[in-house]
């Protein structure tokens, strides 16, 4: 399965992954940081 993923993969998809995670991680971290201003 691996040797599929790594013969079949798309740069620009993984790139537009990578955006996506570091994305949601900024968001969590945002909202952490609202969290503990609400306490």
């Amino acid at each position: 399965m691996t040797n599929f993923l790594e013969r079949n993969r798309d740069p620009e998809l993984m790139d537009d992954a990578n955006v996506a995670v570091h994305t949601l991680k900024n968001v969590l971290d945002d909202l952490d940081r609202t969290n503990s201003l609400l306490g």
